[in-house]
């Protein structure tokens, strides 16, 4: 982080360190027998994948069958093809373009790659993210919808963290009970929020009601 006393702080440089080898199909064995258990108590599941390995179409198919009714959103930096068969897939226009073999930038090569992405992925909706232009969503049968960015005060700050904020929103408004648009909505103002914070920040219910309030005014 770099920033002169009492001005705003900003990251530079960020360094992971990733494991070197994938993990063994052992803890992925762990892992699908403990499935029944961790799933009992919950309203919706997010599956996420950083191209580490935790996840394989196996386990996938694995928690899609534990699911039942129960949301699933899939999310994949890497690999999204895996996540056939969720309730709702969250591609960025990056991993959108890798798919579907063409620039994936103004709104109608959205609507042009947003029904293929739909039968590649065997969803029920599809929800793009645009950085800076928003998002689209798209259910099968219906129009797709364009979604602005947050227009929240303050500069942007720093964009770690905000797919995953995206991600859990859409999850936990979906539990809710919210339809696909609203959750959407949510999870783009959850968005907009953290991406006003340094580092991979959160969002508290007060922020995500203020911040709601503030956009519809």
């Amino acid at each position: 982080m770099v920033g002169a006393e009492g001005r705003s702080r900003q990251q530079v440089l960020r360094i992971d360190r990733e494991p070197s080898r994938p993990p063994r199909p052992e803890t992925r064995e762990e892992l699908r027998r403990a499935l029944p258990e961790l799933l009992a108590g919950a309203d919706a599941i997010v599956l996420s994948d950083y191209g580490y390995g935790v996840l394989d179409r196996s386990l996938v198919e694995a928690v899609l069958a534990a699911a039942g009714d129960r949301i699933v959103v899939g999310d994949s930096r890497y690999d999204l093809p895996m996540m056939r068969g969720v309730s709702i897939a969250k591609p960025n226009h990056a991993e959108a373009e890798a798919l579907v073999g063409h620039p994936v930038v103004s709104e109608e090569e959205c609507r042009r790659a947003g029904p293929r992405l739909l039968e590649m992925l065997d969803v029920g909706a599809l929800l793009l993210t645009r950085g800076n232009r928003g998002m689209m969503l798209l259910e099968r049968g219906e129009e797709p919808v364009f979604i602005p960015a947050a227009d929240l005060p303050g500069e942007v700050t720093d964009v770690s963290g905000a797919g995953d904020t995206v991600v859990s929103l859409l999850a936990l408004s979906l539990a809710a009970g919210a339809d696909f648009r609203e959750a959407a909505e949510l999870s783009n103002i959850g968005a907009g929020v953290v991406v006003g914070k340094l580092g991979a920040a959160t969002v508290s219910p007060t922020e995500l009601v203020n911040a709601a309030m503030r956009i519809g005014g």
